[in-house]
């Protein structure tokens, strides 16, 4: 397990190689990218670091949803693709790096650009039927929303 951060100390106490930035100031595709160079199996397994409800079955199916050749793997819930929950080939590095070279690419531009299998609604809602996986909680009111109390001190 790797964690991509460029302060590591709200990390330390995690059992995980945490890794910086390598092209910095590019936000989550710079993180992509991090992840990507530091792998050392052939594919990579992405959340943010907001997302509290990660869960084996959803990760699973997009493990299995893998092919040859194919850059990365990334479902889609109410109409947008996901791209921080998603499965990334370590071949898809060279692409990365190029878009980075060229400017501030979105994760959807990379994603376009990858050709990325995209999961449908559909599919991935009967391993996530509320899209619970796919939930960031980024502010007291997500905390809320989510039913999730807030870190202590």
């Amino acid at each position: 397990m790797v964690v991509v951060a460029n302060d590591p100390a709200p990390y330390a106490s995690l059992d995980a190689r945490i890794e910086p930035d390598r092209v910095p100031g590019k936000g989550a595709p710079g993180g992509l990218h991090a992840a990507l160079v530091t792998a050392r199996a052939p594919w990579v397994f992405t959340a943010g670091c907001d997302m509290p409800f990660l869960s084996a079955a959803p990760i699973e199916l997009l493990l299995a949803l893998r092919r040859e050749g194919e850059l990365a793997v990334v479902p889609v819930w109410r109409g947008v693709a996901q791209p921080l929950h998603a499965v990334w080939s370590r071949a898809a590095l060279p692409l990365v790096e190029e878009l980075l070279a060229r400017g501030d690419p979105s994760l959807q531009q990379i994603v376009r650009a990858a050709g990325a299998r995209l999961v449908p609604e559909d599919e991935w809602a009967r391993v996530d039927p509320a899209g619970r996986a796919l939930e960031n909680a980024n502010t007291p009111a997500d905390l809320a929303r989510l039913g999730l109390a807030p870190p202590g001190p």
